[in-house]
């Protein structure tokens, strides 16, 4: 090639990038968002750390198992300091109670009380006009450890503090409303609520509280609750600070975006905004975000702009500069065509490395890379399924039903993706719906007969 057709090439490439990087993804350390605020998607788990009474919340669940981990203790307080001299708890007891339907309702919190949602398999929605922040993380934990009220060591030993394995997107949200759908696990420490059924209801006051003082010696309770609920739905409304860990939710903006450290493009309102030399990225707007945690980094693509993008004219060219662009135009093509094979070949790399992973029983680290193959490709039946059979070997089951789901949509003759479907939905205790998906797949290839006899989870159906 000679020096002036490498040239060329080189400005085409230039003058081609900002629209070359419009359908990728931009990656960034960090993502800050101010005005109106949602986010939907699955939920890992949800946590609140309240201030005084800075937390209401409710939940109806079709059924409950409360378990009540609960002792008593006698402390002395120190007389200058706010620590203790002494405290000392009796041996923890653990009682166990299940209900059918119930309603809790909160009624106050001790100050730094805390509630912890985790889910087996539910789905979130929550709304903020608030500053929220989002972040990737690995193996992340929430809990009280810190909390101010924490005068002694050894003095909260019911505190809740709770660690989560593989990536996830850690959402904090300055205030907000939160609806939590689906199988959830409560943990309580610090609220007061009340527990209700059909029979009556119950009044409960949860965390470390006094029941006796005398100058500086006191006695009191330390009382925590784990509540494992069946399709139940938490609502909950905070004034202060709430973490929502999730993987892969969709977000919705109207206001302002900071990205920090951020590389690549997403197009948003029909704006492409590339990540600049140098500092952060700002976009002021609406958007609709599809987010995941890819190595450390979120990343963020634009599924929907909202509202149409504003229309221009572009003015008549005088002949030679038509003829100009015709050429930058043929070489743009050209320069285009270089990029989407190169994003072929990406999308064939994290197609092959998540395979992989499968094979060696690497589910988390398949899913992010299915995650951008799907991105790519959405209608690819056979990512769907591999996707959804990795959601499911990691117990995020709501989310694996609706990619079988999705899968189903595309190709409804998959025997395979009935099959599977049938076992997650087992797994979810929805026998009949598990039982006509394993029947359907069953009678499209009778060789998974074997198969099903050797899976637990379909056993009986």
């Amino acid at each position: 090639m000679t020096r002036s057709r490498a040239a060329a090439c080189i400005v085409a490439l230039v003058l081609l990038a900002p629209t070359a990087l419009a359908g990728s993804d931009l990656v960034a350390r960090e993502l800050v968002l101010a005005g109106a605020t949602r986010l939907e998607g699955d939920a890992t788990a949800l946590f609140y750390l309240a201030r005084e009474d800075s937390m209401s919340w409710e939940v109806s669940a079709d059924a409950a198992t409360l378990t009540r981990e609960h002792a008593t203790y006698a402390a002395t307080d120190h007389p200058l300091m706010e620590t203790y001299l002494t405290h000392t708890p009796s041996a923890w007891r653990t009682e166990e109670t299940t209900y059918g339907r119930v309603s809790l309702t909160s009624t106050s919190t001790l100050p730094w009380g805390a509630m912890l949602a985790m889910a087996g398999a539910a789905s979130v929605r929550a709304a903020s006009e608030g500053l929220v922040e989002v972040r990737a993380v690995r193996d992340p934990t929430l809990g009280q450890v810190g909390s101010p009220d924490a005068r002694a060591s050894g003095a909260d030993e019911g505190e809740i503090v709770r660690q989560f394995a593989g990536d996830h997107l850690h959402v904090t949200f300055a205030e907000g409303t939160y609806t939590l759908t689906g199988d959830l696990t409560l943990i309580l420490y610090g609220p007061a609520y009340t527990l209700a059924t059909d029979e009556g209801s119950t009044e409960w006051q949860t965390g470390e509280y006094e029941t006796k003082r005398a100058a500086l010696y006191s006695e009191g309770r330390q009382e925590r609750h784990t509540l494992a609920l069946t399709n139940a739905v938490l609502q909950m409304r905070g004034a202060a600070p709430a973490t929502l860990l999730t993987t892969f939710p969709t977000l919705t903006l109207d206001g302002t975006l900071q990205a920090s450290e951020p590389e690549g493009a997403l197009v948003v309102g029909g704006r492409t905004l590339a990540a600049p030399d140098a500092g952060p990225l700002t976009f002021r707007g609406a958007a609709e975000l599809a987010l995941a945690a890819e190595g450390g980094f979120v990343a963020a693509s634009a599924p929907a702009a909202l509202g149409p993008a504003a229309a221009t004219v572009a003015p008549r060219a005088p002949p030679l500069l038509a003829i100009g662009a015709a050429a930058l135009a043929g070489l743009a093509a050209l320069a285009l065509l270089g990029v989407l094979l190169w994003r072929r070949r990406a999308g064939e790399d994290d197609l092959e490395l998540a395979l992989l992973a499968m094979e060696e029983r690497r589910w988390e680290d398949a899913l992010p890379r299915l995650a951008r193959v799907h991105r790519r490709d959405p209608d690819n039946v056979q990512v769907l399924v591999d996707r959804a059979l990795c959601l499911e070997q990691v117990g995020r089951f709501e989310e694996a039903a609706r990619a079988f789901e999705a899968a189903l949509r595309v190709a409804p003759a998959l025997a395979e993706a009935h099959f599977y479907y049938a076992r997650t939905l087992a797994k979810m205790r929805e026998a009949g719906a598990a039982r006509a998906h394993l029947e359907e797949a069953l009678e499209r290839d009778p060789r998974l007969v074997e198969m099903a006899h050797r899976e637990p989870a379909l056993r009986g159906l």
